[in-house]
């Protein structure tokens, strides 16, 4: 079971993250799956795996600064939505938003950039954000330079690490297993970082 489910994740991601897919699409198609993928609430969808092979085929560098626009665009109208429901809670839950409210008014900006930094679901933080009213500046400032550094280390993982994976593949008898094990390898190191 486990490596079925192994070889469908293996097959998706050579679809999407076949170079010379991601070489045609290009910055564009980064920003759009950026985009796309941080629209998602509560869900980690795995845009990082573009992100990743995009940094080896393009420049790392505008790479990680293409998918950052992308992500902080989408965090920005989740923070500005959850801001809009405000009016929709009653006055026992936003009594019950006040302790978050003052911490959030000395630590919010923190909050915010290790949500970003992480692949934790970084809703999770930025809907109370939005919820109490936080500073929309700060969030961006936050926002943009958490996901700025996440996509930065993700890219130039890639380009720094894509030799070493290569030879791995290369070097195995059996190429489905090794694929396979440097998805995982990628994958496991995209949730540890």
């Amino acid at each position: 079971m486990e490596i079925n489910i192994i070889k469908t994740i293996v097959e998706w991601f050579s679809i999407i993250g076949d170079p010379a897919i991601v070489y045609s699409y290009g910055y564009l198609g980064v920003f759009i799956s950026s985009l796309a993928g941080s629209f998602l609430l509560f869900t980690p969808m795995p845009f990082f795996f573009i992100v990743y092979v995009a940094g080896i085929v393009l420049d790392p560098t505008l790479v990680a600064i293409t998918s950052t626009f992308g992500a902080t665009i989408a965090k920005v109208t989740i923070f500005k939505t959850a801001g809009l429901g405000k009016r929709f809670i009653g006055k026992k839950a936003q009594n019950r938003l006040r302790p978050f409210e003052r911490l959030s008014y000395k630590y919010g900006w923190f909050a915010a950039f290790l949500a970003a930094l992480s692949p934790i679901p970084d809703d999770l933080v930025y809907v109370p954000l939005g919820l109490i009213g936080y500073n929309i500046w700060r969030f961006i400032a936050a926002t943009f330079t958490g996901k700025l550094i996440f996509t930065l280390m993700i890219t130039w993982g890639a380009k720094l690490s894509f030799p070493w994976i290569n030879l791995l593949i290369g070097a195995a008898p059996n190429k489905t297993y090794a694929t396979m094990l440097a998805a995982l390898i990628i994958i496991k190191g995209g949730l540890i970082l």
